[in-house]
Order: structure tokens, then sequence, then C-alpha cells
């Protein structure tokens, strides 16, 4: 194997780690939504995230709320589901 090859393979070792997907520890809201899933709104973007996004529960400023409020009250969700 040459030295090029060598080096790709342990390229390859060290950034399989960082091409995997990530997961984010849950996030328990404490309200209910029937049929309606409950997002995390960012209060100062007027984005909202869902459960098991990076954001969901994690912004500076935000709240729970059900997707249909969410919605009604003009925010949108994610472009890149973050």
């Amino acid at each position: 194997m040459s030295a090029v090859a060598l080096a790709l393979a342990a390229l390859m070792v060290v950034a399989a780690p960082a091409l995997a997907k990530k997961t984010y520890p849950p996030v328990h809201p404490d309200i209910s939504c029937p049929g309606d899933p409950i997002v995390w709104v960012n209060t100062a973007s007027r984005v909202y995230h869902y459960q098991g996004e990076r954001w969901f529960g994690r912004t500076e400023h935000g709240q729970f709320e059900c997707e249909k409020a969410a919605r009604k009250e003009g925010d949108r969700p994610t472009k890149n589901g973050q």
C-alpha cells in the first residue's frame, strides 16, 4: 500500500465519527397536542423545530407549542432540519 493510500485510510478512520448523524438528548415538553406535533418555537426568529432536531427546546428564547398554533401565529418550520 502506498503512503498516499495509507494516509487516506487513516484520515477516513479519524473523520468517520464526524460524518455520523448526531443525536440529541430528548427534551420533554409539558404540553399535550393530541393529533398535532409539539414544536419548539424560537420566539426571536419565529422558526420552529420538531422533536429530534438540534434546536428543539434549546434556543435562548422560545416556547413549546402545538404546530397548528405556531403556523396560525405565522411561525414557520426550519428549512434545514436543525
